[in-house]
């Protein structure tokens, strides 16, 4: 296409000094106004075609750079063993914590008497739950691959909204407020906090993680 295009840029000259020479000498201006078209049309074809065949070869490098680009997959130097292991301590502690802390707690609270023995157990679910963040955010196995660590985000995430609930109690508890209308504000968190639980567990799943 480049010889084409030289060619045409020649005979387009040609043709115009013909032109120019016919029309001094009073000749016929036809036939070099026939080669100025045909030559002005072929330099146009030449270099559309130079332009189209640069962005095809643009557009194959591109495509080679993409394929070149290592896709991120899963890294199997964590045992399935280790998931397992990792992701049942943190989902058996988290609802051993809160069954014994807070549903237990709640149920054997019958009178105002019972308030400090409450209280003592949002001491005790508050210290099991910010020990297992700290686990969360330092165990390797969460950190492995994009699962596990939408699993530690999301279990975090579940932690804090129960740890927002139990603060909740607690201060309704110092000021000597209305336990019945403290425990209907909370409701909503600990929905959100169940929501974000059953998130994690997926990508537990997702991770390789079964459920006993």
């Amino acid at each position: 296409m480049a010889v084409l295009g030289a060619l045409s840029i020649v005979g387009f000259i040609i043709g115009i000094v013909w032109l120019i020479v016919n029309a001094i000498r009073k000749k016929g201006k036809k036939v070099p106004l026939i080669v100025i078209a045909v030559c002005l049309v072929s330099t146009i074809v030449a270099v559309s075609n130079s332009d189209s065949s640069e962005a095809s070869d643009k557009g194959d490098t591109n495509t080679s750079t993409v394929k070149k680009t290592p896709s991120k997959n899963k890294d199997d130097s964590v045992s399935k063993e280790d998931v397992q292991k990792s992701v049942d301590k943190v989902v058996k502690e988290y609802d051993s914590s809160w069954q014994t802390n807070w549903k237990d707690a709640w149920s054997e609270t019958k009178t105002k008497a019972d308030l400090s023995s409450l209280r003592s157990n949002m001491d005790n679910l508050t210290i099991k739950y910010d020990s297992l963040k700290n686990y969360l955010s330092t165990n390797e196995v969460f950190k492995e691959n994009e699962d596990l660590q939408n699993f530690s985000r999301k279990m975090t995430e579940s932690i804090n909204l129960r740890l927002q609930s139990i603060k909740q109690i607690s201060t309704a508890i110092d000021n000597n407020e209305d336990m019945t209308q403290a425990s209907d504000n909370v409701v909503e968190t600990v929905k959100q906090a169940d929501t974000a639980l059953i998130q994690a567990i997926a990508s537990a799943l997702q991770a390789g993680y079964e459920t006993n």
